[in-house]
């Protein structure tokens, strides 16, 4: 029985994929911590602009996490198999169930 290699054409894409969505994660995280932080100070009045951000924050947050998964989860079947995929889907459902 013989392993495929993997493509490093696709397997650059997914890399290139995963990390732009981690990066999209960190700016969303940085944009919640600064709209929070504003609120607090504003003592909670007049907080439009902010409650709109965090509101943006609630909204796409799930899916770029997901997506961000998904992305890993090809990234990791590439290079490592599925069974490498499947303990690391399962680490993380243990994980958000707590």
């Amino acid at each position: 029985m013989t392993t495929r290699a993997p493509d490093p054409g696709r397997e650059g894409e997914l890399q290139a994929e995963k990390e732009r969505l981690e990066f999209v994660q960190d700016v969303l995280s940085d944009i919640l911590d600064a709209a929070s932080t504003v609120k607090n100070r504003k003592g909670h009045l007049h907080c439009e602009a902010e409650n709109d951000k965090i509101r943006h924050w609630a909204t796409v947050r799930e899916s770029v996490i997901h997506d961000r998964d998904t992305a890993a989860d090809a990234l990791y079947d590439l290079r490592y198999g599925p069974k490498f995929v499947a303990k690391v889907r399962a680490d993380r459902d243990r994980r958000w169930s707590r």
